[in-house]
């Protein structure tokens, strides 16, 4: 049993490396494919690798939404183990929808039930335990709202760079060169 237990260790292992191997050499648009189980719309990013956690059909994106490298979706309660000897069926799910035109920065955790509405933006690093508002800006852990997505879209425009999305090639080095010099040596 030990030998068989073993073998499913090292072959789930070896499934997961070549899952993220392909998803590496897919482009942002098309990783979404490789979770079947997630209900989303249209033009999903994933920027890098995504946890949907073991109930990705409790998962819901609207479209236009970016996910980015090391967000997790948990869409159960794993703290209720310590019940299981007075009860032993005790689960606790819930679902997470994730609205319209959403960006979820790098690592944040969306926790059981959260409800995310259109037009926000998650920082990285946040724990998301609560339902956040369309139009809003949050970050921290818990995260909290820090501004409205009008107030940061002011900020954003005042420190952008403007280029033309997929052309960062020589031209596009040179210019953040010239605009922000090298740093270091």
């Amino acid at each position: 049993m030990a030998r068989v237990r073993f073998v499913r260790g090292v072959l789930n292992r070896a499934r997961a490396q070549i899952r993220r191997f392909r998803m590496s050499r897919a482009g942002e648009l098309d990783r979404i494919a490789f979770y079947p189980g997630v209900i989303r719309g249209q033009r999903v990013r994933l920027t890098g690798d995504v946890n949907f956690g073991s109930e990705p059909f409790l998962i819901s994106l609207g479209s236009d939404v970016t996910i980015a490298d090391g967000v997790r979706f948990l869409t159960h309660d794993g703290g209720v183990r310590v019940f299981r000897t007075e009860i032993p069926d005790l689960h606790v799910y819930a679902p997470i929808r994730v609205g319209d035109r959403v960006f979820i920065g790098v690592g944040a955790m969306i926790m059981p039930g959260v409800e995310i509405g259109d037009d926000v933006v998650v920082g990285a690093g946040s724990i998301v335990t609560r339902n956040i508002p369309s139009n809003e800006v949050w970050a921290g852990v818990p995260a909290r709202r820090l501004k409205s997505l009008e107030e940061y879209r002011e900020g954003a425009t005042r420190k952008a760079t403007f280029w033309p999305v997929g052309e960062y090639g020589d031209r596009w080095r040179s210019h953040l060169l010239a605009q922000y010099g090298q740093r270091g040596s």
